[in-house]
């Protein structure tokens, strides 16, 4: 198979919802990026053209429409090699006193007390000796309305969990080397695109890497020859009919014939959906095959034959968008050994140090990306530990004047502009700052340790470097610097708030 591989690295989080996610106020994200995004996404670029002039010729058709190409899910890639994951196969299950040894229940039966009842849910290697988990972080939003008259109920309070920034996927679009040379020129002339929901929230953000590979293999099968049965399993969601009702299936008895052995079997159902950009509305939801689904049968080469035939094209419906993506006896091991994840510290010594500027640039900002979320983590806890209930807070007017001067330097990075202003304090301010006292210090004298350059507030996280780039040492104190301005105005922020609650009084 001829394939076009595009790297997505993730340069903020991304957002592709669920269908079902159990809370109203909540949006929870899919753990891979769906074909059809991909798809999208170079739907939008064909139709705009280089020039800004509509094309819906037949090239339209041949190549978005048409099934000669298959837009597979881009799913999260090995953390060393770069590889390409694949959903975990529902029948590996861990002991519950080893969770790093792994046993494949599609092929031998094990003790059911010795083995953990829920699965895996997680992506594994091409070989499936390493699992793959994608990172997800959550972020809770507020809808205020109408900001000019804000009210309480008006308020809404609402959270995303959202694939994290920083992480690599992959997806891959199968078909003729002509066509696929046409989508690589549509994106390498735009490096960067948006994917999933609140883009203007700063969701969705990536970057785009493509190449093309022939005889490209989507997954590294077991043995063969030992096999007493045929392991099939879903690589991507199945949409199954069954011939007689017409409602979707669990089981695709009506494609390939046969019935599988449940008792080696795991399967398990979802409800998918999706969005049209050009109607505005949503999909209608249907119930597909998981992904990671096995389905056991007895050997039979003619089953074979036909399976293998099937490992191309698919099953099953909207195989054009990724969906019924099969492997036939993928695993044959009764037991894998060791099925951790490559930790952070191996990946960083053996990663691939980035020659292209280009990419030195995208590697430097998704620097900078992660290692502002760490900073944003202990910024918020720094703020919330300070206990006000004893202090003797300053009166409003000199907290504002002071939150003034504070938003000030920030704007311009410069802390000085604080110290200066606290050098020149009257004797009123003065005998106020000095009744105050944060963390056993007086008001004055801990601003200006947070403040100085000596202060080690905020730098005991350094940032990750990624594929050789790092920040250097100015951009990392100019970070550093905001961090504790920022700090500082929480923190007068609180005071100030709790002085407003109490009527004025310290």
């Amino acid at each position: 198979m001829n394939a076009l591989l595009i790297e997505l690295i993730l340069n903020s989080p991304v957002l592709l919802s669920k269908v079902e996610t159990g809370d109203a106020n909540t949006a929870e994200t899919q753990n891979y990026i769906p074909g059809s995004a991909i798809r999208g996404m170079l739907i939008s670029r064909h139709l705009k053209g280089k020039l800004g002039t509509l094309q819906t010729g037949d090239d339209f058709y041949e190549l978005f429409f048409s099934g000669k190409l298959r837009f597979l899910n881009a799913y999260p890639c090995h953390r060393k090699n770069l590889e390409r994951g694949l959903p975990a196969p529902l029948s590996l299950k861990t002991n519950k006193d080893d969770e790093e040894t792994i046993y494949d229940l599609a092929i031998e039966e094990q003790t059911p007390d010795m083995l953990a009842k829920k699965g895996l849910d997680v992506f594994a290697s091409q070989d499936i000796s390493q699992k793959i988990k994608p990172r997800l972080q959550m972020r809770v939003h507020i809808d205020r309305g109408n900001r000019k008259h804000i009210k309480d109920q008006q308020n809404a309070v609402f959270g995303y969990l959202s694939l994290a920034a920083g992480q690599i996927y992959q997806a891959v679009i199968l078909g003729d080397v002509n066509d696929l040379n046409n989508l690589k020129e549509l994106v390498d002339a735009m490096p960067n695109a948006l994917l999933g929901k609140s883009s203007q929230a700063e969701y969705g953000r990536v970057g785009l890497k493509a190449k093309i590979v022939p005889n490209w293999i989507e997954y590294k099968k077991g043995d063969e020859k030992s096999a007493d049965k045929i392991l099939v399993t879903a690589l991507s969601p199945w949409l199954v009919r069954d011939p007689k009702t017409g409602a979707y299936s669990n089981s695709p008895v009506a494609i390939f014939g046969v019935e599988h052995y449940p008792q080696f079997s795991f399967v398990r159902t979802e409800v998918v959906g999706g969005f049209n950009r050009a109607w505005g509305l949503p999909l209608p939801q249907q119930m597909a095959i998981r992904a990671g689904s096995v389905f056991a049968y007895q050997y039979s080469a003619e089953l074979l034959k036909v399976l293998q035939a099937f490992e191309e094209s698919g099953i099953g419906e909207r195989t054009i968008e990724g969906f019924g993506r099969i492997a036939v006896n993928w695993n044959k091991k009764e037991k894998i050994a060791d099925f951790t994840e490559p930790s952070d510290k191996d990946n960083h010594s053996q990663s691939t140090t980035l020659t292209d500027k280009t990419d030195r640039v995208q590697a430097k900002r998704i620097v900078e990306r992660l290692w502002r979320l760490q900073l944003e983590s202990e910024l918020t806890k720094n703020i919330n530990d300070i206990d006000l209930s004893e202090t003797i807070i300053p009166e409003r007017a000199q907290l504002s004047r002071l939150r003034q001067i504070v938003l000030n330097a920030l704007a311009e990075n410069k802390p000085e502009l604080v110290t200066t202003f606290l050098s020149g304090l009257k004797e009123t301010a003065q005998k106020q700052y000095q009744r105050c006292r944060v963390h056993g210090l007086r008001l004055k004298d801990w601003l200006e340790t947070n403040l100085s350059k000596t202060s080690d507030a905020f730098s005991a996280k350094s940032p990750t470097p990624v594929g050789g780039v790092n920040l250097d040492a100015n951009e990392m104190a100019v970070i550093r610097t905001e961090f504790k301005l920022r700090y500082v105005a929480g923190v007068i922020h609180r005071m100030y708030q709790a002085s407003k609650e109490n009527g004025g009084k310290s």
